[in-house]
C-alpha cells in the first residue's frame, strides 16, 4: 500500500494536479484519493486504472522501479516525447541543426553566454 501511496503522490505532484483534479478525472471521491495517498486504502486494479488514466500514465509506468527510471518528471518526458515525434522522420542533418539550436536555447535559459 505504501508504494501506491508514495507513487500516486509523486505522479500527481509531477503532473501539477490536486487530489480534487484526480478525483474528478477518475470519477471517484477526493476523500478516497486522500486515503490512498495516506496509505489507508489499497485501490482495486480497476480503480487504479482510472487513477492512472487521470494521470495520463500506464499501469506499468505507475509501477516502474524508481531506481531504474529517470528522475525527470513524467510531464517533461511527455513534452519531450511530443518533440521527438515531430522530428523523428526528418533527415539527420536537420535533427543535428535542431539539437544545436536547442543547446543554444538551453544555455541561454541557464544564463550562460552564447559563443
Amino acid at each position: 500500500m505504501e508504494t501506491i501511496a508514495i507513487r500516486l503522490q509523486q505522479l500527481r505532484k509531477d503532473a501539477g494536479l490536486k487530489k480534487k483534479d484526480i478525483a474528478e478525472r477518475a470519477h471517484i471521491s477526493q476523500s478516497y484519493i486522500s486515503e490512498i495517498e495516506a496509505g489507508k486504502k489499497d485501490p482495486p486494479i480497476k480503480t487504479l486504472q482510472k487513477i492512472c488514466s487521470s494521470l495520463d500514465v500506464t499501469l506499468s509506468e505507475f509501477f516502474a522501479d524508481e531506481n531504474q527510471t529517470s528522475k525527470v518528471p513524467l510531464n517533461k518526458i511527455k513534452k519531450l516525447n511530443e518533440l521527438f515525434i515531430k522530428v523523428e522522420n526528418l533527415p539527420d542533418d536537420n535533427i543535428d541543426t535542431i539539437i544545436a539550436i536547442l543547446n543554444v536555447l538551453v544555455d541561454c535559459f541557464k544564463g550562460k553566454s552564447i559563443s
